[in-house]
């Protein structure tokens, strides 16, 4: 059986928000706002990345595949395109997938396959299939993959990458705290290409 994916449209909104307007008579009226929590579906992509997770996947030209789970990265617009940016240190297995490659994706999959993510996350595919430990199917999605148990898959282009620097932190503590092996991450920047929502199983 296949599972079909439905493209669905990723094109950016326009919108004005006026927190004050003047009155027929000159007065002004001030709005109220209301605090939200981070994780209200005002900023649901912390929702999604930091407790959800995601799957990090690329292809190399040779056609070999790997992916990594990830709880670090956002999403948001940056030089006029939609954009997920994130962060794997170089010494994971799928860094060099994705320094290999132009395209890669982010795939988001149902709460049940959680203990999936967790073998996904600290199981290296340069030893074994970690694929086939997690319990999940690799498939090619044009220039890159995704895996077939995916309920909703970001398709993406490389803009921009880099690693970060030391000398950008403004807190030495969180450095020695987050970097004690100096093992600072690569930072990718995507275009979202396309939003890929998983559809139902059919024979092929």
């Amino acid at each position: 059986m296949l599972k079909l994916f439905r493209q669905s449209s990723c094109k950016k909104r326009k919108g004005v928000y006026n927190e004050s307007e003047n009155d027929s008579e000159g007065g002004r009226k001030v709005k109220e706002f209301r605090e939200l929590s981070p994780e209200d579906k005002v900023l649901e992509p912390i929702r999604m990345i930091g407790k959800e997770w995601m799957l990090i996947g690329a292809k190399k030209p040779t056609g070999e595949m790997n992916a990594m789970t990830a709880s670090w990265g956002g999403i948001g617009v940056l030089f006029h395109k939609p954009v997920v940016f994130c962060f794997v240190r170089p010494q994971r297995y799928t860094d060099e997938f994705l320094q290999a490659s132009g395209y890669a994706t982010c795939s988001f999959l149902p709460e049940n396959y959680r203990p999936a993510l967790t073998v996904m996350g600290r199981t290296s595919g340069r030893e074994r299939d970690k694929f086939k430990k997690a319990g999940l199917t690799p498939i090619p999605l044009e220039e890159s993959m995704t895996v077939e148990e995916a309920k909703t898959v970001l398709y993406l282009k490389k803009l921009y990458t880099d690693r970060l620097c030391r000398k950008g932190f403004e807190e030495e503590k969180l450095y020695k705290e987050i970097y004690p092996q100096d093992d600072l991450h690569h930072v990718y920047i995507y275009e979202i290409l396309k939003v890929y929502e998983g559809g139902e199983e059919k024979l092929v």
